[in-house]
């Protein structure tokens, strides 16, 4: 799937950017999509032409697993998933937890281990060669990237210290004063 305009997104309220498989109940974008269901696209572009074309917010719910540190500007997509979500909206990130040495430790074995650096300290993502990791971030660096847009209500560590799950809200006192985003 190529485009937005053949979705029924005001039908399905859900996001779940950088999944290349269909979830159900949601409407699933990435930039390589393993599935004929997934909008194949960039998640930035995504989120400001949808933007762009209903002129609100039209999602309760954004999902970004392991997309974050893949992110040249992880910034600008913080706030336009701001500005995409709905009043008391729901951003659910998970991404990998810069304090684990795991992320770091070079061995021949990085498939099986899920370490991001191989025998020639080469930064890899293994399960996907072609997307490149820009950042890797801590609880300190997730609250401040969230801030002002988001209030936290949980962040976590999970797969055995690996990972920081976030679960937060959209700060609807904020008020974007943006007409159109110019892609």
């Amino acid at each position: 799937m190529d485009s937005l305009s053949s979705l029924p997104i005001e039908e399905i309220e859900q996001v779940n950017l950088g999944c290349p498989k269909f979830c159900k109940d949601y409407i699933c974008v990435d930039l390589y999509p393993k599935d004929k269901w997934v909008i194949k696209s960039d998640v930035i572009k995504f989120l400001k032409t949808t933007y762009n074309t209903y002129k609100k917010p039209i999602f309760k719910q954004i999902r970004a697993y392991n997309l974050l540190e893949h992110l040249k500007n992880p910034r600008l997509f913080i706030y336009l998933c701001y500005i995409n979500l709905k009043n008391e909206g729901i951003l659910e990130l998970k991404t990998d937890n810069a304090l684990n040495p795991i992320h770091y430790i070079p061995n021949p074995f990085h498939v099986l281990t899920g370490s991001h650096v191989d025998e020639d300290y080469h930064y890899i993502f293994t399960k996907a060669k072609h997307t490149k990791h820009y950042y890797i971030f801590t609880k300190l660096h997730l609250r401040n990237l969230l801030y002002p847009y988001f209030n936290i209500k949980e962040m976590k560590y999970t797969t055995f210290f690996s990972r920081i799950y976030v679960l937060a809200e959209k700060n609807h006192s904020l008020i974007p004063k943006i007409k159109s985003l110019h892609i």
